[in-house]
């Protein structure tokens, strides 16, 4: 059998030329408020990559038995392309606040096409080299990024005391994969020819309301976060799939300093995390190499819940203090990976409970 293999590889790297241009404005529409404009454009000159190895077999006598060479190329189309335009505004007086409004448009299309050559310079007779499953190939690969961004925010001083604000974010995702290869075996095998193509599109709302109450003594704070998602996938001969969620994530807290100067706080939150396109994606994943990744559109979104008291006190040059933490949180998402034949297999899993509590103690002088 072969028991040697000396390659020499040449590696050009990857050489391109970045170009970045940038130019924004802004107007004065009032005293208190302005509009502003931005944009810039990135991309890249004949990027490009390219190496170059030659492969000398030899048998366990040392004797030659074939050598080949290999190239391997790529050229690319990259760029990224960005505007906005943005309208501020700020309230003076004795009520005090910000209004802004703006838009975002984001895109990067890429392109690349890759080569692989192989050339058998020499074999000795009856030599047979196909389990090295060399084949010359093209891989055409189109992607697609884009993302269309709306958001604001208003923030108020209604009196001494109370204070309000508000949020808002809307934004339309859309993501292309095209793959094209065609690779011809050297071993005389039928062509392979693949194509697939996967589009993601997302649309993704979210609103944050806040209140709080202040005095010397008293601090309230309190308010929600909404969220409203979809997210569909389609892919090339397994037809198309989607999925629609809500969630209302509160939050609140409550100080109070005492006549011993001890401050006394608690706070509650909920924070949700939502699985992502790819989570969702009920097809097997076979782009990388070994491994074969799942999605599960079953997933829900994983929920958590953190309670939180602290306390602190002044004395002279000295601090006390401490806190205690508990949470919770349910439908965990985690990836559960298993080896299967050499191959690696990556599910996403839902766990049902986790829970934790601490407790810690400071001073400082």
């Amino acid at each position: 059998g072969f028991c040697r293999y000396v390659t020499d590889t040449e590696d050009k790297g990857y050489r391109a030329d970045l170009h970045n241009f940038e130019v924004g404005a802004s107007y004065d529409v009032a005293d208190d408020a302005y509009i502003s404009v931005y944009g810039s454009a990135m991309f890249k000159t004949d990027p490009r990559s390219s190496s170059f190895s030659a492969t000398g077999i030899s048998d366990i006598n040392g004797h030659p038995v074939a050598s080949y060479t290999e190239r391997n190329s790529m050229k690319m189309d990259d760029g990224e392309y960005q505007a906005s335009v943005k309208f501020e505004k700020a309230y003076g007086g004795q009520r005090p606040g910000l209004l802004n409004v703006g838009y975002e448009f984001y895109t990067r299309p890429y392109s690349s096409t890759s080569g692989k050559v192989y050339d058998i310079v020499e074999k000795a007779d009856g030599a047979d080299l196909g389990f090295l499953g060399m084949g010359n190939s093209v891989l055409k690969l189109t992607r697609e990024y884009m993302t269309n961004t709306l958001a604001g925010e208003w923030e108020r001083l209604l009196t001494r005391h109370i204070h309000v604000s508000a949020s808002g974010k809307f934004r339309m995702r859309h993501e292309s994969y095209d793959n094209r290869l065609h690779d011809e075996p050297l071993s005389g095998a039928a062509p392979v020819r693949e194509y697939s193509k996967t589009s993601l599109d997302e649309q993704f709302g979210m609103l944050t309301s806040k209140f709080g109450y202040f005095t010397q003594v008293w601090e309230v704070r309190g308010g929600a976060v909404l969220q409203a998602w979809h997210h569909g996938i389609r892919s090339t001969g397994s037809g198309r799939t989607g999925r629609s969620r809500f969630v209302v994530n509160p939050f609140a807290s409550a100080a109070v300093l005492t006549r011993r100067r001890l401050l006394i706080e608690m706070l509650y939150s909920q924070t949700c995390r939502i699985p992502d396109i790819t989570a969702l994606d009920p097809y097997a994943d076979r782009t990388s190499a070994g491994e074969i990744s799942y999605g599960n559109p079953s997933l829900r979104p994983e929920r958590s819940h953190s309670l939180r008291l602290e306390f602190g006190k002044k004395t002279g040059r000295l601090y006390t203090g401490g806190n205690i933490n508990c949470g919770y949180a349910g439908d965990l998402i985690l990836s559960y990976q298993f080896a299967d034949g050499g191959i690696v297999q990556d599910y996403h899993i839902t766990l049902a409970l986790a829970m934790g509590a601490d407790f810690v103690m400071l001073g400082r002088y």
